[in-house]
């Protein structure tokens, strides 16, 4: 993809944080069962706890891509406290900057997965229909601003890891350098 094409415009989403709020919530909830579960000597779940906890995590991940990575790295305080702040912005106490950063995160993630589909789907589409398909998106402009142009190598989908791509981008973004964004979606709240 040509980075020059891989940066966000400069009206940004504001993020929703009521959903945010969900997503720890429901993260909390599912590292909790499993810590539950693990502590009373259980290492897997069964039945209809299993069919619920595979819808949550579809779920989950659909609508956050990269929280399942976070599910795995965040103990369950961490995540009510996360769950808890972001709340807080929600009731106006302010935004705290990791916040916006973890919005971008999965904004990005989402836009790139929605294009890798596309592409896979189309591999020899037009750049009007990529840029047509791109405009619908809902995280279009997230992180690429023409993705036709950013396309690269024409026919082919960005390959290889897209965090590849995110860790970068949303480090411009917000002014940090990669090591503090990772930190800032999967490290501990200030």
């Amino acid at each position: 993809m040509d980075a020059t094409r891989l940066a966000r415009p400069a009206g940004a989403a504001t993020p929703d944080l009521p959903a945010l709020a969900r997503k720890y919530r429901t993260l909390a909830e599912l590292r909790a069962a499993r810590e539950d579960a693990a502590a009373a000597g259980q290492d897997r779940f069964e039945g209809e706890a299993l069919a619920a906890r595979g819808r949550a995590f579809r779920e989950i991940a659909r609508a956050f891509p990269g929280a399942l990575r976070e599910l795995e790295v965040t103990h369950t305080a961490m995540l009510r406290a996360k769950a808890a702040r972001v709340e807080a912005a929600a009731s106006g106490e302010g935004l705290a900057p990791w916040i916006a950063v973890v919005w971008d995160f999965h904004a990005m993630l989402r836009e790139l997965l929605a294009l890798r589909r596309f592409l896979r789907a189309d591999p020899g589409c037009s750049a009007e229909a990529l840029r047509a398909h791109h405009a619908g998106l809902p995280d279009a402009g997230a992180m690429i601003t023409d993705a036709a142009a950013a396309r690269g190598d024409p026919g082919r989908p960005p390959r290889g890891p897209l965090l590849a791509l995110v860790w970068p981008a949303l480090a411009r973004r917000h002014g940090v350098d990669e090591a503090q964004a990772r930190a800032m979606v999967f490290g501990p709240v200030e």
